[in-house]
């Protein structure tokens, strides 16, 4: 059921929004057959199109020295499909996926489930700290009456 109300944002920036990654590939499968990385979800606004160059954001859990971070990956897009029909477009709305040009050990097991699709340089950069400003209300209604908050 198609629902009139429901707005489609065509324009803009495209933001897909990774729910499954995965490697489509058949053990035994030759070198010269092999499928890239395919990232399943949703177009959440703009348009993707077979060829263009993308961005994953944040990328992959890198560990150095102790050391946590995320690095971006840079891709080329192979193929699109919406549902198993293979398009040369997405537009927002429905399941969708994605073939890249990413090797395919880097999509297994849902490892990129989570980050956000975008265009070769248009996504935000990822940030590891945050400040934030906070003000607490005086005191809270409970069970017995008015009580007085605690300091965090």
């Amino acid at each position: 059921m198609h629902d009139e109300n429901v707005k489609r944002y065509d324009s803009g920036e495209p933001i897909f929004i990774v729910a499954r990654s995965f490697d489509v590939n058949k053990p035994g499968t030759k070198p010269g057959d092999l499928k890239g990385a395919v990232l399943g979800g949703t177009l959440k606004q703009g348009k993707l199109k077979a060829g263009d160059k993308i961005e994953i954001k944040p990328g992959i859990t890198v560990k150095e020295a102790n050391q946590i971070y995320y690095k971006k990956l840079n891709a080329k897009i192979l193929k699109l499909f919406k549902g198993s029909k293979e398009v040369q477009e997405l537009t927002p709305g429905g399941s969708m996926s994605v073939e890249t040009s990413l090797d395919m050990s880097i999509s297994k097991s849902d490892i990129l489930a989570g980050n956000i699709v975008g265009l070769a340089g248009k996504l935000p950069d990822s940030v590891s700290s945050l400040k934030i400003k906070y003000q607490l209300f005086p005191e809270v209604f409970g069970i017995s009456g008015h009580v007085k908050t605690d300091d965090l």
